[in-house]
């Protein structure tokens, strides 16, 4: 089995005015994480501050990795995206 390391962090791409979370003190745990898609648009693999411990790809390479009939990876349900901002 093949490995990498996804290392790109995309800043500011959870909107946190619709995703679904409950804040502790360490942490925010997320129930349900919604990306502002303008700001992932250009990242086919990347991770967020948030949630460091998940990989995100982009349905590019998901659909690539399909194609060419890969084992190498597991998806999950997609991310949905969002038009809104942080702010």
């Amino acid at each position: 089995m093949k490995s990498c390391h996804v290392t790109r962090t995309v800043d500011d791409a959870v909107d946190m005015n619709e995703s679904i979370f409950k804040t502790y003190p360490q942490a925010a745990v997320f129930n349900k994480i919604i990306l502002i898609e303008k700001r992932v648009q250009n990242a086919d693999t990347f991770r967020i501050k948030e949630k460091p411990s998940s990989t995100f790809v982009s349905e590019k390479l998901k659909e690539a990795a399909q194609n060419n009939k890969s084992r190498e990876f597991d998806f999950e349900e997609p991310a949905p995206l969002s038009r809104g901002s942080t702010k």
